[in-house]
């Protein structure tokens, strides 16, 4: 059974909603915040109006969300993306990469990690790599794996045996996953 692809991708609403109950905001909140009235945004979330692009760009600048998920909030609400994505690695974000490497030097003698959107270590200065090796996963073929961030702090063998406080840790570690 084929499903069409409009059913397969969630509404702008839900995923507006998605974004403002990770932050922990209230409708009243939120629109207060935007400068709409309470009406309008409960009417945009249940689907019974239909946003801008300037009301999606407004939307998600107050709730913060991070520009990859703003293009999905556009393409949900029937627009185009409007934000790019690149590899660190393309030559155009070359002065980029250099800006990093120079933050990440001079950090020493403190570790420092860069990231990207899904939490994969993809640079770390010479501190980070004498503290965090320690924390590698051995996986099943016997390689030992630490690129991402999460799976080292989640992972029972890794860091989390170390985190006496893990329980109030946990919790808005995960939050700041939503």
């Amino acid at each position: 059974m084929n499903i069409p692809v409009a059913q397969q991708r969630p509404s702008f609403g839900s995923l507006l909603r998605h974004w403002r109950l990770a932050r922990r905001v209230s409708q009243l909140a939120l629109a207060a915040e935007a400068e709409i009235s309470g009406r309008h945004l409960s009417f945009l979330e249940t689907g019974r109006a239909q946003p801008s692009r300037e009301m999606v760009q407004l939307l998600a600048t107050v709730l913060d969300v991070p520009l990859a998920e703003q293009n999905n909030l556009l393409v949900a609400a029937g627009y185009a993306p409007i934000y790019g994505e690149r590899e660190l690695s393309a030559p155009e974000l070359e002065h980029v990469w250099r800006a990093l490497e120079f933050i990440l030097k001079q950090q020493e003698p403190y570790p420092a990690i860069v990231f990207d959107g899904e939490w994969n270590i993809t640079a770390r200065n010479d501190a980070a790599n004498r503290i965090f090796s320690l924390f590698r996963i051995t996986s099943e073929t016997g390689r030992k794996e630490g690129r991402n961030a999460i799976r080292t702090i989640f992972h029972p063998e890794a860091m989390r045996q170390f985190i006496v406080n893990w329980e109030e840790y946990a919790g808005p570690l995960m939050q700041t996953l939503n």
